[in-house]
C-alpha cells in the first residue's frame, strides 16, 4: 500500500533489502505473514459458504483473533493497528475474510461502525484520513 497502485500483493519482489515499492526486508516479511494468516481466513471462509462448517464451529478456533481484530478500543495505538488491518483486507479485496466476519456478526468494512470507530481514536487523524 506504499505506492497506492492497487496491485495484487503478490507481485512485490525484495531485492537489495528493498523492493520495488519501497517495502524492507522486514516490512516485506512482515507483509507475508499478514497475507498467510488473511489467506486462511479466506479458506475458513470458503468453508462457511459451502457449507463444510458452520461459525459455531470454527469459534473456538478462530473467536479470539475475529475478537480482538474487531473489539472496540480506546488505545490510539491498537485503534491504529486496527484500522491499518481493515484498511489491507479491503484494499487488497480479501473479501472472504470480510464475508466471514459477517458471517460471525462482527461488521468490519469501511462503513462500518467498528471501522469508523478505530479512525476516530487514531492519534495521526492525518493517516486515519
Amino acid at each position: 500500500m506504499l505506492e497506492r497502485t492497487g496491485s495484487d500483493p503478490e507481485v512485490f519482489t525484495v531485492e537489495d533489502g528493498v523492493s520495488s515499492v519501497g517495502f524492507t526486508q522486514s516490512e516485506a516479511a512482515i507483509r507475508d505473514c499478514y497475507d498467510a494468516f488473511l489467506d486462511g481466513l479466506e479458506r475458513f471462509a470458503s468453508y462457511v459458504e459451502t457449507g463444510l462448517t458452520d461459525v459455531t464451529s470454527l469459534r473456538p478456533y478462530i473467536g479470539y483473533c475475529i475478537d480482538d481484530i474487531s473489539s472496540p478500543t480506546e488505545n490510539a495505538n491498537d485503534a491504529a493497528w486496527c484500522a491499518a488491518l481493515l484498511t489491507y483486507i479491503t484494499f487488497y479485496r480479501f473479501d472472504g475474510v470480510l464475508n466471514l466476519f459477517d458471517a460471525i456478526g462482527k461488521r468490519i468494512r469501511p462503513s462500518s461502525p467498528t471501522y469508523l470507530s478505530f479512525l476516530e481514536r487514531m492519534a495521526d487523524q492525518h493517516l486515519a484520513s
